[in-house]
């Protein structure tokens, strides 16, 4: 539903003071008139003007306009011509809708006005007309009435992500590599719908595709096939357990888990393939709850992945870690389950055990806490930076432990590095929370706070692409593979070694280039979701929040400017979540 707010803004001069009044009838004969000029609102519009103010007690969303000019007998001289729109959308700062021409009025007593400027739907707390003259010229201006349209359906809550006012936001989804209808906890996904492969559940350990033997048994055991001939090894094929089904009782022995033998010998009606002919109906016609073919495609991919007993043995990518048994349980031989640096942790998913950590040494300036004076970054907010990294939420999710035990006093804030293969940037091998310095520089978030230490870098190669995040910044992507063989710094904030070049950063003068502030939900695109964001923390005082875009600890118009200066600016796809 929409409806009409019908003004009349007064503004009489007496004296120096000036001041205005309401009036929300409908009678152009009631205009308003104004012969003297005054200080406008809007400092850019000069000192002497005629002017309207309309000021709204809470935000509202304009759509349009409708206007009276002057029309009282002898008066449509004075109407409006050529004015100047203004309106400010916090009530300090004005934007410029643009100059107009507004008609004479025609003085008849059925004068049915004009449709005015449109506003394309903003939220917005004053509306400035500046009469730039009037129709006859004079020294007097008039206007009858203005009438503002306001779209009622539009959100005046927060709109979410999913552009739902006042939703919950994206959901998080997993991947499920093997579709068994259980999420990768690492291979989260935020999206407003479920995406194609993923799943709510986050409760897989083991999701690259591979079975294990876990996978595998609760598909004998709901089908009721846990003795399908003979209850024991001694006496015919046992489904009961890894052992018995590997042995494959007297059968067929350890030859029933290649190539199709198991599904065939479940399946086929009168299989001989292991000697003495099974007998008929089939096994799995035998059974309490037959397998379905989904099912046994599945009982066949585990034999096609080698037939494991554990899957975490086929999952070195999975980066949660597993304690250490003591013993080489798994079922391939390539792969130990050792314990090389004695953390209790399994090789597999332990990066320290296989690879040594590589310093990685990286540098960026973030645009709102830049300083051009010092050429560094402000540290004002280091009394309120957490210990711990704050990423461990939506859009990131990551779950590193990286914690802070001394605050260095050059430190800016926390941010994310990613590592990704050197033949495919969208494909992320580490991640890991640093810190960034006043200088650019990022740094390990312990010890003595050198360069960066990643440990999960393969010793053979060199070259990784690597992106860098920044709360309420736009993350940027290297353009390219860098070397992390030699000592060389790498600023990823200089267009030339940016992915996207330099409409991924802004020019901070003296050669130096920063990151887009402005992305409030670091989804890496700067919209009205990231301004909604910014107005639910205004006036924020001394709290670490998303809003504090020049990161001086209070959310104010200062940090409006930076998104106003930035909306509508796009991450590369690579960063974007």
């Amino acid at each position: 539903m929409k409806k009409y707010i019908a003004l009349i803004i007064c503004i009489i001069s007496t004296l120096t003071v000036n001041a205005q009044c309401v009036d929300n009838g409908n009678y152009w004969n009631q205009s308003w008139v104004s012969c003297t000029t005054s200080a406008n609102p809007n400092p850019v519009r000069g000192n002497t003007s005629h002017w309207l103010l309309y000021e709204f007690h809470n935000s509202q969303y304009i759509d349009s306009s409708y206007i009276w000019n002057a029309n009282r007998a002898g008066e449509s001289g004075w109407g409006a011509k050529d004015v100047v729109i203004d309106y400010s959308p916090d009530g300090t700062n004005w934007v410029e809708l643009g100059q107009f021409t507004f008609p004479q009025g025609t003085e008849a007593s059925n004068y049915a006005g004009f449709l005015g400027p449109r506003f394309n739907g903003v939220f917005l707390k004053k509306i400035l007309i500046t009469i730039l003259n009037t129709h006859d010229g004079g020294s007097c201006a008039s206007i009858a009435e203005v009438q503002f349209k306001i779209d009622q359906t539009a959100c005046y809550g927060i709109v979410d992500a999913c552009g739902i006012c006042d939703g919950p936001g994206q959901t998080v989804w997993y991947q499920d590599a093997d579709g068994d209808g259980l999420g990768d906890v690492t291979n989260p996904l935020s999206a407003c719908t479920q995406p194609a492969g993923y799943v709510s559940d986050n409760t897989d350990a083991c999701d690259n595709g591979n079975l294990g033997w876990s996978d595998v048994a609760i598909l004998f055991q709901n089908s009721g096939c846990t003795g399908c001939h003979g209850n024991n090894a001694a006496s015919g094929l046992d489904l009961r357990s890894y052992a018995t089904t590997a042995a494959g009782g007297n059968i067929c022995g350890s030859n029933i888990l290649t190539g199709t033998n198991l599904v065939d010998i479940i399946t086929v009606s009168g299989y001989s393939g292991c000697g003495t002919p099974i007998s008929i109906p089939p096994m799995n016609d035998r059974t309490s709850t037959p397998l379905t073919t989904q099912e046994l495609n599945r009982i066949q991919l585990w034999i096609d992945g080698g037939k494991p007993q554990l899957c975490a043995d086929y999952c070195p990518s999975v980066q949660a870690e597993i304690p250490y048994n003591g013993i080489d349980d798994d079922c391939d031989p390539n792969t130990l389950d050792d314990d090389l640096d004695g953390d209790g942790l399994v090789l597999a998913l332990d990066c320290n055990d296989n690879s040594p950590a590589r310093p990685v040494h990286l540098k960026v300036f973030l645009e709102g806490p830049y300083n051009p004076a010092t050429e560094t970054m402000t540290t004002i907010i280091q009394s309120i930076i957490p210990i711990t990294q704050p990423f461990n939420r939506a859009p990131w999710n990551y779950n590193g432990s990286e914690n802070i035990l001394n605050m260095p006093s050059n430190v800016v804030d926390w941010v994310l590095v990613e590592a990704r293969d050197a033949n495919d940037p969208n494909s992320i091998i580490q991640r890991k929370a640093a810190l960034l310095l006043s200088n650019g520089d990022i740094v390990e978030a312990s010890g003595s706070f050198n360069s960066l230490l990643m440990d999960c870098l393969n010793s053979s190669q060199s070259e990784y692409y690597f992106a860098v995040r920044a709360r309420h910044h736009l993350a940027i992507l290297s353009n390219a593979p860098l070397d992390v063989s030699t000592n060389a710094t790498y600023n990823l904030a200089t267009p030339s070694m940016v992915f996207g070049g330099d409409s991924q950063v802004v020019d901070m003068g003296g050669g130096v280039y920063a990151l887009h502030a402005g992305d409030w939900n670091s989804d890496g695109v700067i919209t009205i979701s990231d301004f909604n964001g910014y107005r639910i923390q205004l006036s924020s005082i001394n709290q670490y929040l998303d809003g504090d875009f020049n990161l001086d600890g209070t959310v104010i118009i200062s940090d409006f400017n930076l998104y106003r200066n930035n909306s509508s600016v796009i991450g590369v796809a690579p960063i974007r979540y």
